[in-house]
């Protein structure tokens, strides 16, 4: 389990000092559940088939990867961990693909796309690019927003958290505005079943 440092206590006696470990997620986790931040989230687990890139259509499935029984299920179980810590779920923002459509479908019940949270290809920049730093960058006030994406698109914007990031994860961002914004903590699909007492 990955623990890192959230508190340190000075003792009075003897200048000593203490730590609580944490597990990984917990300040993500009271982040979201105070809103005014943004949960980046990888899509749920998609079964193994290939995509073609010249042949997907964002309105035909069948050229698509989409999500296993097991996705479905890590998608909904999601949704249950949101409502059961209360986070105050304001926007929520999908890529068109079928799986992240269906992620937020299925944890949400909304699906409003845009295809600024999907890139084709391999080139990351651009317009979009600096578009999505401007949402990422954006106060969402007293809620939290929820943006269901990809793992290339997000990792163009949040460089720092590459390789950290498997699906049905969220990186929780605290917007500064403009196109100003950090990262407070990567939160594991599975930080969010155990904070909600889900099994």
């Amino acid at each position: 389990m990955q623990i890192q440092v959230a508190t340190l206590l000075l003792a009075s006696a003897g200048g000593l000092a203490f730590t609580h470990p944490q597990p990984q997620g917990t300040i993500g986790i009271e982040a979201a559940r105070r809103g005014g931040v943004v949960l980046v989230c990888r899509h749920s687990i998609t079964d193994p088939a290939e995509e073609d890139e010249h042949t997907l259509k964002y309105d035909d499935p069948s050229t698509q990867r989409r999500l296993s029984a097991a996705g479905e299920r890590q998608a909904t179980d999601l949704g249950r961990a949101f409502r059961a810590l209360r986070i105050p779920v304001g926007e929520v923002i999908t890529s068109p693909m079928q799986r992240a459509r269906r992620t937020a479908e299925l944890a949400f019940d909304r699906v409003p796309p845009d295809s600024l949270w999907h890139t084709r290809g391999d080139d990351y920049s651009g317009p979009k690019h600096q578009r999505r730093s401007e949402v990422l960058g954006q106060s969402s006030d007293s809620t939290t927003r929820v943006i269901i994406s990809h793992i290339g698109t997000i990792y163009s914007n949040l460089p720092s958290i590459r390789g950290q990031l498997e699906e049905g994860d969220c990186a929780v961002i605290r917007p500064h505005g403009g196109t100003r914004y950090d990262v407070v903590e990567v939160v594991p699909f599975l930080a969010w079943m155990r904070a909600a007492r889900i099994e």
